[in-house]
């Protein structure tokens, strides 16, 4: 057996990642999101980040 290893995250991109950040291991909105007006880049409510581990 491998010994364990620590795993971070880190958020490396998408259109929309500065809506989004990383809290020990949950990725989170930093506001909520109001489904009613979409932040997104696109106003879809289909949010595109990139987090690499």
């Amino acid at each position: 057996d491998l010994p364990a290893q620590a795993v971070s995250f880190t958020i490396t991109g998408g259109v929309d990642s500065g809506l989004f950040q990383i809290v020990g291991n949950e990725l989170q909105f930093i506001a909520a999101p109001d489904v009613e007006a979409p932040a997104d880049n696109d106003g879809d409510n289909d949010y595109q980040v990139t987090v690499t581990a």
